[in-house]
């Protein structure tokens, strides 16, 4: 499979996964991908750090707006996807300024979005 097709794959089957242990993959790797898009943008934005890390959420926002409109992501879903892609990019800043302590607070957060479970989706494992 190509990256093009395994990206319009992932685009097209938004869900929360049903596993623990799979959701808590999808929430650091959605928190990664904010780390990444933060980590390029504050070379350039230095000196703001804060709002790199929300340049980096606007940046990755259209992804979930379009499975919201085009592929049926449900909201709750997305929610937890751009919380997470949030706390990533909050993470990139708090290194970024050496302010280790936000970090600590922001590792529990990252972890209570990879517990959640879209209501529809409750009853499985859990």
């Amino acid at each position: 499979m190509s990256v093009p097709q395994l990206i319009y794959e992932m685009f097209m089957s938004p869900g929360t996964p049903q596993g623990n242990y799979e959701r808590m993959a999808a929430a650091f790797g959605h928190a990664m991908i904010g780390v990444l898009l933060a980590a390029a943008l504050l070379r350039p934005m230095a000196r703001r750090p804060w709002l790199a890390s929300g340049l980096a959420l606007a940046i990755y926002l259209p992804w979930e707006i379009g499975q919201l409109l085009i592929a049926g992501s449900s909201l709750a879903d997305s929610a937890i996807d751009a919380g997470a892609v949030l706390a990533g990019a909050l993470i990139a800043a708090s290194l970024w300024t050496r302010r280790l302590p936000l970090v600590l607070v922001l590792a529990p957060v990252l972890v209570l979005l990879g517990r959640a479970i879209p209501e529809k989706q409750r009853g499985g494992d859990e």
